[in-house]
């Protein structure tokens, strides 16, 4: 709390955090877990932990926004976890960044997830009988 110019107490608006942003799309955290196992994983570039993927260069490439979302989401979550510190080559020159990692219990899940069989969506779907 802050006062004005008369002595009346204010919120600090400056000081408020944003909510994270939740991602509900299954099929996006299923694309994002999948990529982090690939050889082109995700790290965290910087202070600030700016999330970005290796590129088939070498060169690390900041992610789009709902990428990013869901990134974030599953550190969040500890569904991955963050890694050692490492050396990566951006656009800009050569920047300290994160690993981020995917635990075994994590690929597991993920593997569940992907035997799974989508629901039909026509609405035919057999019904049990009382």
């Amino acid at each position: 709390m802050s006062e004005d110019l008369f002595g009346n107490t204010i919120e600090d608006t400056s000081t408020a955090k944003k909510p994270p942003k939740v991602v509900n799309n299954m099929e996006t955290i299923k694309k994002v877990l999948e990529y982090a196992i690939s050889s082109r994983p995700y790290v965290l570039i910087g202070p600030t932990g700016q999330p970005h993927r290796l590129g088939e260069d070498g060169i690390v490439r900041p992610l789009i926004f709902w990428e990013a979302d869901a990134l974030h989401q599953l550190i969040t979550k500890k569904l991955v976890t963050v890694g050692g510190n490492h050396r990566f080559q951006t656009r800009y020159g050569e920047k300290t960044g994160q690993s981020v990692l995917v635990p075994r219990n994590t690929r597991i899940m993920l593997s569940r997830w992907n035997a799974l069989k989508p629901l039909p969506s026509n609405g035919n779907a057999t019904r049990r009988s009382a």
